[in-house]
């Protein structure tokens, strides 16, 4: 088993900034490990997203109304699913709710509190 402080670098190899584990260790001690793991993993790939949409639009043809509704439909499922998984992880627990996965809940239980990262 892994301490901790290695456990974020091989989910998040590029999490190596100050800036972003500050961040997580934050939200680490104050909502819950997994959770804070899902918000950075999220963040990232809703910025593949956009990539991802922009490119599909420099592939078709629509007019502006269309692209309004492509981007809107994006944004709305996007955040539909970002929510659904923030809760699956343990968002609730910030209200002292434990709602998360079951698999979830022993690694939450154990870290609650604890320093992450050194």
């Amino acid at each position: 088993m892994l301490p901790h402080q290695y456990t974020l670098f091989i989910i998040l190899p590029s999490a190596n900034t100050p800036v972003i584990r500050r961040v997580f260790q934050q939200l680490a001690e104050s909502i819950c490990y997994t959770f804070a793991v899902t918000l950075i993993a999220t963040i990232s790939g809703q910025i593949a997203a956009g990539l991802a949409a922009a490119f599909v639009l420099t592939l078709t043809d629509m007019s502006w109304t269309r692209t309004i509704v492509f981007f809107v439909t994006i944004v709305v499922m996007l955040t539909i699913i970002s929510l659904y998984s923030f809760i699956q992880a343990g968002l609730l627990r910030y209200w002292k709710l434990r709602v998360e996965m079951p698999l979830l809940r022993p690694v939450n239980d154990h870290t609650q509190g604890q320093e992450l990262i050194g």
